[in-house]
């Protein structure tokens, strides 16, 4: 069983979420607080051994060199660029039932 500061990353939720939900949760438990100190380095470090091992082979894939040799900027922009367009293609999605609802709906 892995175990990175404390945290367990062979739980079977953890499997469950995808990159973007990992890039999300780690956001959110940052937002409240500061990083007393750590660098971004640091930072990075600690959301990649959060990951589990399917996860860190999609974000080492997603970088030259895996994710680790990247500025923290780097990585943060492209990751947040993936929740965007998730949301986006999340709100498409909803968009395009709802109006198959309201065309059944008319018939």
């Amino acid at each position: 069983m892995e175990n990175y500061y404390g945290l367990h990353t062979d739980h079977p939720l953890l499997k469950l979420l995808n990159l973007r939900e990992m890039w999300l949760k780690f956001q959110t438990v940052l937002s409240p607080c500061p990083s007393y100190g750590m660098t971004d380095k640091a930072l990075l470090e600690c959301f990649y051994r959060s990951l589990g091992l399917e996860n860190r082979s999609k974000v080492n894939q997603l970088f030259t060199g895996g994710v680790l040799c990247q500025p923290y900027e780097v990585i943060a922009k492209t990751l947040d660029g993936m929740v965007e367009v998730n949301k986006e293609t999340k709100k498409e999605k909803e968009w395009n039932t709802l109006v198959t609802k309201l065309d059944a709906l008319s018939n």
